[in-house]
């Protein structure tokens, strides 16, 4: 059996450069994993922070709206398509993208699994 080893924190960037390290049970809760994604967005990609910021709060309203709780690994696949399909066509392609953003980030810090299990991920069109 191999040996496998889970990251204890999630390291965000700083709009300064500098790092912060967030728990790792924070960072897998919807709004820390949004707010840690979009902190690192300030130093890798500053010009998409108000963007992603407003396509994610609005998902993330609209979760808390459906019932859904605080925690990000309950997102599925499935809800995220049915709340971005009656999106205006502009708007559901630069919100697609900021969830896909999100959950590659999440998975590329071990707060989701990379293979969710769900059909296939959202989809802009």
């Amino acid at each position: 059996m191999a040996a496998r080893t889970t990251a204890a924190a999630v390291l965000v960037a700083r709009p300064d450069g500098s790092v912060r390290e967030i728990g790792l049970a924070h960072g897998r809760t919807l709004l820390g994993a949004i707010d840690a994604h979009v902190g690192s967005l300030h130093h890798t990609r500053p010009w998409l922070v108000g963007e992603r910021e407003e396509a994610l709060g609005e998902m993330a309203d609209a979760w808390f709206e459906a019932g859904g709780d605080n925690w990000l690994p309950d997102v599925g696949y499935d809800w995220l398509a049915r709340w971005l399909h009656p999106l205006p066509r502009g708007r559901r392609g630069r919100y697609a993208e900021a969830v896909a953003d999100l959950l590659t980030w999440a998975v590329a810090q071990g707060l989701v699994p990379g293979d969710r299990g769900d059909p296939e991920p959202p989809v802009a069109a």
